[in-house]
C-alpha cells in the first residue's frame, strides 16, 4: 500500500488513504497508520466498505477488544465485540422518538468506557447507513485543551481524581431505562483527571459527561470547574467535526478525545453505525 495521510483540523485529527480494510494489512503498513493514529489521535478511513467480520479483524490489530454493554440490541448484532449505534429494529423500522435504543445521552461530550476501571483505548466506527444532513460527529482535542490550559488551572487538575458513573451520567440525560443489574454491575469507578499517553506521555485533560465529581470537592466547586475544563476543551479550535459518508470508517483515541453526536431528523430518516472497542492495557490510577 501507499499510504497517504492529509491534517484535517488544526490541533488533531487526519483522514488516511491507501488503505483496503477488506485485505489484510501487512506489519509496515499497520505501523504507519498507528504512528499517524498516535500523532492526530483521529482517524478518517474513507470508503471502507466492510462487514463485521472485517472490522473485528482490524480492530484486534489495535489490541484486544472489549465486550460491548450494548450488544445483541435490537436491529444489532449478537456479537459482543460489536456497538450497534443505530436507529432501525431487526425489521428495519425507525425507533420511536425518544426511546432508549437511540441511546440518550451520546450528544454529550464522553470518552468511551470511562466508565470501567480500565477505560477504552481506541473506539472504531463504521458508517453503514447515514442520513443526507445532520447525525456528524465532533470530536474535541483533550491534549491540545491540556497545552493551552492556563497555568493555575493546570496546577489545580495535576493529581486529582473523578468519579465516573455511567448510571448518573444516563439520569442526567433522562434515560430512565437503567436497571438494578445495571447499577450492580457498572459501579461508580475512579480516573485519574490528568492522564498521560501511554505510549508518548503527553498529557491530555480526561472529561467527559461520565465524570461526575471530583473526589475530595465540594461538589459546587467540582461542577464549576468540570464544567470549566470541558468549556476550555470543547472550543472551536480544539473540535473536529465529521460529516459522515457510506463507508467511513473512523477510529479515534479515548485517551486524549471526547466525542459527541449531532442532532438528525431521526423520526424519517435512519442512521446505521457500527463501533469496536479497544481496551486500555490498565486503570488511570
Amino acid at each position: 500500500m501507499t499510504i497517504t495521510v492529509t491534517p484535517l483540523a488544526e490541533t488533531f485529527a487526519a483522514e488516511i488513504r491507501g488503505v483496503d480494510l477488506r485485505q489484510p494489512i501487512f506489519d509496515a503498513d499497520l505501523a504507519d497508520i498507528q504512528a499517524a493514529f498516535d500523532e492526530y489521535g483521529i482517524l478518517v478511513l474513507p470508503d471502507q466498505e466492510i462487514n463485521d467480520d472485517q472490522q473485528i479483524a482490524y480492530s484486534r490489530r489495535f489490541g484486544t477488544l472489549e465486550t460491548s454493554i450494548r450488544y445483541n440490541r435490537d436491529g444489532g448484532s449478537n456479537r459482543p465485540e460489536l456497538s450497534y449505534i443505530g436507529n432501525l429494529d431487526k425489521n428495519g423500522k425507525l425507533y420511536p422518538i425518544g426511546d432508549e435504543r437511540g441511546l440518550p445521552g451520546t450528544e454529550r461530550w464522553h470518552s468511551d468506557s470511562s466508565f470501567r476501571t480500565v477505560p477504552a483505548y481506541a473506539s472504531m466506527l463504521s458508517a453503514r447507513i447515514v442520513p443526507p444532513t445532520g447525525g456528524e460527529t465532533e470530536f474535541a482535542d483533550l491534549r491540545g485543551a491540556w497545552d493551552t490550559l492556563p497555568k493555575d488551572m493546570q496546577d489545580r487538575a495535576e493529581g486529582q481524581t473523578v468519579i465516573h458513573d455511567l448510571i448518573k451520567s444516563r439520569k442526567v440525560s433522562t434515560d430512565q431505562n437503567v436497571g438494578k443489574d445495571e447499577e450492580k454491575r457498572l459501579p461508580p469507578v475512579r480516573q485519574a483527571l490528568v492522564r498521560p499517553h501511554p505510549k508518548n506521555q503527553r498529557k491530555a485533560i480526561y472529561i467527559g459527561a461520565h465524570a461526575i465529581q471530583i473526589e475530595g470537592w465540594p461538589e459546587a466547586e467540582s461542577d464549576a470547574f468540570l464544567q470549566a475544563l470541558t468549556k476550555h476543551a470543547t472550543q472551536p479550535k480544539l473540535v473536529y467535526r465529521h460529516t459522515w459518508r457510506k463507508g467511513d470508517l473512523v477510529m479515534w483515541d479515548n485517551t486524549r478525545a471526547v466525542h459527541r453526536r449531532c442532532a438528525w431528523d431521526a423520526a424519517t430518516q435512519p442512521r446505521v453505525l457500527i463501533r469496536t472497542t479497544v481496551a486500555g492495557d490498565g486503570p488511570t490510577i
